[in-house]
Order: C-alpha cells, then sequence, then structure tokens
C-alpha cells in the first residue's frame, strides 16, 4: 500500500527542544519571495513594512517563512507492519522586504537598513532549521512504528 500525504506544517521551537537526537534528512527546497518598500526615513521603511508585510495567523509580521510538507512512504510485511522508504519533503517560502531604491537611501540608515535585513534573514532562515530538525526526528520517529498487521 502506497500513500502521499501534503499540507502545512506548524512545528514551534519546543518540539525540538523535547525530541532526541536526529539523523534522518528531509528533502528540502527554499525559494525567498520580497515585498517592496520606500521612504526615506528608518519610520517611512518601518510603516511601508507594517503595511505592506506579510500576515501569520492573521497578524501582521515584517518577515515571515511558511512551508508546505508532502510526506511519501509503502507499507509492507507479513507477519508485521512497517512504514518503508518514508520521506518527508519540505518547500518553505521565506518573505522579506525589499527597498526598492536602497541606493538612494542616506548612508547611515542605508548602513541601518543592512544590519537590520541580515538579522531579518537569519531570523526566518532560523525558522526553517527549527521545522527542518523536527521534520527530520518525525522522520526517525515513523521509521521506528510497527504494528501486528498493516490493517491495523
Amino acid at each position: 500500500m502506497r500513500f502521499i500525504v501534503g499540507g502545512i506544517v506548524a512545528i514551534t521551537a519546543w518540539a525540538v527542544l523535547l525530541t532526541g537526537t536526529v539523523s534522518a534528512k528531509p528533502r528540502t527546497k527554499t525559494k525567498y519571495t520580497y515585498y517592496t518598500i520606500s521612504g526615506k526615513s528608518a519610520r517611512n521603511l518601518y510603516q511601508q513594512m507594517v503595511s505592506r508585510g506579510p500576515h501569520v495567523s492573521g497578524d501582521r509580521a515584517l518577515a515571515a517563512t511558511s512551508v508546505t510538507t508532502q510526506q511519501t512512504g509503502e507499507l509492507s510485511g507479513n507477519s508485521s507492519c512497517r512504514v518503508r522508504n518514508y520521506k518527508l519533503s519540505m518547500d518553505f517560502t521565506i518573505r522579506l522586504p525589499k527597498v526598492r531604491n536602497e541606493k538612494s537611501l542616506a548612508p547611515r540608515l542605508r548602513r541601518t537598513w543592512k544590519a537590520f535585513y541580515k538579522f531579518v534573514r537569519r531570523h526566518e532562515q532560523r525558522h526553517r532549521a527549527i521545522w527542518i530538525g523536527c521534520a527530520a526526528n518525525i522522520e526517525n520517529q515513523v521509521r521506528k512504528i510497527r504494528a501486528s498487521s498493516c490493517r491495523k
């Protein structure tokens, strides 16, 4: 019996903290998308990010990471059943702000913007890393599942 399941994963950092060692490696793909902002001051840029930025769980955000997952595997066995060839695939989308004409910013604001952007990008990549760690643990746990029959 073969199965394929797709969906959105919402896993928190606590799942990684509560789990053991991770040896599996899910397949991942990451795409970056951008929303454009403009302004001549930090306040203008912030207001643009608030008004044009993504929504996460209904709330406004300055950046966001989302993931779509797909699981594949086969149930097999005669006297007992287990999942063979289990694999979890994750397609990430990281949405970040982008200044329309960054070179037009005053030098000090441009440096501040670059530092902020670097922080936000790393922050979103950390969300991705946490989800990948959780998914690897899920793969390990699914591979350990055994049942007396595949019907069960």
